[in-house]
């Protein structure tokens, strides 16, 4: 131990360069709000965390001065979820649909924001989960990368997992038994018909997926006729 601490100290006297201590692991999760906006966010030189509000199990985390993609100086206010794996970064506030995720007036007033709505061209209830709550949460505690994680939608023993900034994509994955595999997964969006090539029945893929094709449409609605999804 002696004759390593020495040899440091020699190195160091001798001006050689230092062995650079290895770059923190970035993720979307952490055993705070404040701690898991701060794994998920990449900090510029202006960037700090200006305040933290707690309501029940959401948490709204207002930062400034982060790099994101091509912007250099992104300010915003995250929000933040607890699962019981810990707490994790879904999604911006204004595109959170906040009321539609369960949070009650007295929280929204307590987290001092705004209600507001998703953009008109997409439905508060394709951006947020969807499924039994201890299925959403086993699928979302096995993506922790540097992404933000708005929904998770389940059926039966298939789920679709959406994430995006940096970048955005879906994964899917199937119950495999007391846990859930990987089918695919990366960049892009899939749609319905897609997941047929997964083996998904058709009802769980249109209930993962909205149809959006004439095609998936037609597919769906033929579907619909037997029991539906779960």
């Amino acid at each position: 131990m002696r004759k390593a601490v020495a040899l440091v100290l020699i190195l160091a006297a001798s001006g050689a360069a230092a062995v650079a201590a290895p770059e923190r692991e970035r993720s979307n999760t952490g055993p705070s709000p404040e701690a898991a906006a701060r794994n998920y966010l990449l900090p510029g030189k202006s960037f700090r965390i200006v305040g933290t509000k707690v309501a029940g199990r959401f948490a709204v985390v207002r930062f400034t001065g982060a790099l994101i993609e091509s912007e250099t100086n992104w300010s915003d206010d995250l929000l933040v979820e607890r699962f019981p794996f810990g707490w994790q970064v879904v999604d911006t506030v204004r595109n959170a649909c906040l009321r539609e995720r369960g949070a009650t007036p007295a929280e929204l007033a307590k987290l001092h924001v705004e209600y507001m709505p998703v953009r008109a061209t997409v439905q508060c209830s394709e951006v947020i989960d969807h499924g039994r709550v201890a299925d959403v949460a086993a699928v979302r505690s096995m993506y922790r990368a540097q992404s933000l994680v708005p929904t998770v939608r389940v059926s039966d023993d298939y789920a679709l997992l959406r994430w995006w900034l940096p970048g955005g994509g879906e994964r899917l994955y199937a119950r495999r038994g007391t846990g859930w595999k990987l089918l695919t997964g990366g960049g892009g969006a899939l749609m319905t018909r897609d997941l047929r090539g997964y083996g998904v029945p058709v009802a769980n893929a249109c209930t993962l997926v909205p149809p959006y094709t004439a095609d998936d449409r037609a597919m769906c609605r033929s579907a619909a006729h037997a029991t539906p999804a779960r």
